[in-house]
């Protein structure tokens, strides 16, 4: 994508998919592992892409598996960034690998606006990106639901505010 597109930081197991099944939601397989959803979820994820928004799978799930699962959701392939383990300035307890891959993303593409969904995020941690990250929106939804037909209505508001 090019520089400014709003950018979607998404975590899978808790996130995309809950760990319970929901009301009104589907069941993926993936090997041994039921994997609930929101199909409505799935469209307003859809249509973030379509309209221009740029989704990074931000997980610890293997590239290729990850590819499949959203494959098996039947959503267009996204990137998996590379881990960053070391970026500037000294480790701190809040800036783990994730914390350190979002933020190196966000660096490198400059989104006018940007999203960050993952059920395991400290609100110490979301405290402290949106400090300096006015821009941000940060969410951390109830991992047995994964994300909600409404935080994903926020998210795509937030990224796209006049479409």
């Amino acid at each position: 994508m090019t520089t400014g597109s709003p950018l979607l930081l998404l975590d899978v197991d808790g996130t995309l998919c809950g760990y319970e099944p929901v009301e009104g939601g589907s069941v993926v397989q993936y090997g041994s592992f039921a994997m609930p959803y929101l199909p409505e979820v799935l469209a307003t994820l859809t249509r973030l892409v379509e309209a221009g928004g740029e989704v990074v799978w931000l997980t610890t799930w293997p590239d290729a598996a990850v590819q499949r699962l959203g494959e098996d959701l039947g959503l267009p392939p996204f990137e998996v960034p590379p881990y960053r383990v070391e970026g500037p300035g000294s480790p701190a307890w809040w800036n783990g690998w994730k914390t350190r891959t979002a933020l190196a993303l966000v660096e490198e593409r400059q989104p006018v606006r940007w999203a960050w969904c993952d059920d395991h995020m400290p609100s110490t941690v979301a405290r402290r990106i949106r400090a300096d990250h006015p821009e941000a929106l940060l969410l951390a939804p109830d991992d047995r639901l994964g994300l909600t037909v409404r935080q994903m209505a926020r998210v795509h508001d937030w990224l796209l505010p006049n479409r």
